[in-house]
């Protein structure tokens, strides 16, 4: 499972974090996970993506708040 949990307009930049799930194949347990993307677009295209390990990193870097 991959899912966006929202998505946070911040000018040229869209915070989004995502969660990844599902089951380990070796060990069979259930794992889940977050990572927040802090895309930068220019004219319609994507420039940059940088990932960060929480949503609120990801915010400051944009320069927002939760």
């Amino acid at each position: 499972m991959i899912e966006a949990e929202e998505f946070r307009d911040a000018g040229d930049r869209v915070v989004i974090p995502i969660w990844f799930g599902g089951r380990a194949r070796h060990t069979g347990l259930d794992v889940e996970f977050q990572v927040t993307h802090l895309c930068t677009y220019r004219e319609g295209k994507l420039l940059r993506d940088e990932i960060y390990p929480t949503k609120a990193e990801a915010l400051e870097a944009a320069g927002l708040r939760e």
